[in-house]
């Protein structure tokens, strides 16, 4: 089983070196833009089952496959989601992807700052404050659908597969199969 995890750096960093250290068939593989962020993680979590390369998830995927994609806390930071989800399915073909993203609801100033016609964001490199149909539409239209869902501590936790072919828009399978 091969993993390959985007995320925060520490939630990344810890919950990598657990896989790796605590599941010998399990090879995990991180991608992280910041440089100073790669050295650390290489510098302080160091294990066989685990390799940190620098580069931009949205442009440089690895060229393998993985059987699982962790998606921490990274959808919302992105303009162009469903094209990157789509080409996760393309180019790493995972059985599944794990997907974590923070909810409008989870804190109150939020739907408020809304109301207010304000910038309601409350990290301002979200792209996206997720509501519930908005981030399953998304996901739909990238082909996938839930296996499991979660609601926890403002958050949506999701583990989702590919469609099958009849359940997605022509154009989405069209997508898919080109590759």
């Amino acid at each position: 089983m091969v993993v390959t995890l985007v995320g925060k750096l520490h939630r990344f960093l810890v919950m990598s070196y657990d896989m790796a250290t605590q599941v010998p068939s399990v090879n995990v593989v991180g991608i992280e833009l910041n440089e100073e962020n790669i050295k650390f993680a290489r510098e302080h979590y160091q294990h066989p089952n685990l390799n940190f390369i620098r580069g931009d998830a949205l442009k440089e995927l690895p060229n393998e496959t993985f059987d699982v994609v962790t998606l921490s806390n990274v959808l919302e930071h992105i303009e162009q989601r469903v094209e990157f989800l789509k080409k996760i399915l393309q180019q790493i073909k995972p059985k599944r992807l794990i997907i974590r993203v923070p909810l409008f609801e989870r804190d109150w100033r939020v739907p408020l700052k809304r109301e207010l016609g304000m910038d309601y964001r409350l990290d301002s490199t979200h792209c996206i404050e997720y509501m519930q149909e908005e981030y399953f539409e998304e996901l739909r239209q990238a082909g996938l659908k839930a296996t499991h869902i979660e609601f926890r501590w403002g958050e949506i936790w999701r583990v989702v597969e590919l469609l099958s072919w009849e359940d997605t828009d022509k154009n989405v399978g069209d997508t898919a199969r080109s590759s």
